[in-house]
């Protein structure tokens, strides 16, 4: 149970974050009309980006407890914690999806 919540959780925020990235151009390409006369997103619009930057924090969070858990479980080996703890800082939307295999989602494989 406490893989799939954390399976929920990280999917949600990467969507987050993918949604707040890509919103706007897809708006300007595929909505033209939303577009101000100088070419800006129309007010409700800018609203609606800065809502999905808002929801952006939920993937921060994430980043928080994969640090903590990375760094303070048993889940990866003894040599291998801050290694995990380090990459996931500096490289965390590339190294969360791997040390949640690893480490989560393979959990009783690796006891």
């Amino acid at each position: 149970m406490k893989r799939i919540i954390i399976t929920i959780a990280t999917l949600v925020a990467y969507l987050a974050v993918l949604i707040s990235l890509m919103l706007p151009d897809l708006l300007k390409k595929y909505f033209p009309e939303t577009l101000t006369e100088e070419g800006y997103l129309s007010e409700y619009l800018s609203d609606l980006f800065h809502i999905a930057i808002e929801f952006s924090w939920v993937y921060v969070l994430i980043v928080i407890f994969y640090l903590g858990y990375s760094a303070l479980s048993n889940a990866a080996p003894k040599g291998k914690r801050y290694l995990w703890t380090w990459l996931i800082l500096f490289g965390h939307f590339l190294t969360i999806p791997f040390f949640w295999y690893y480490y989560i989602w393979n959990e009783k494989k690796n006891q």
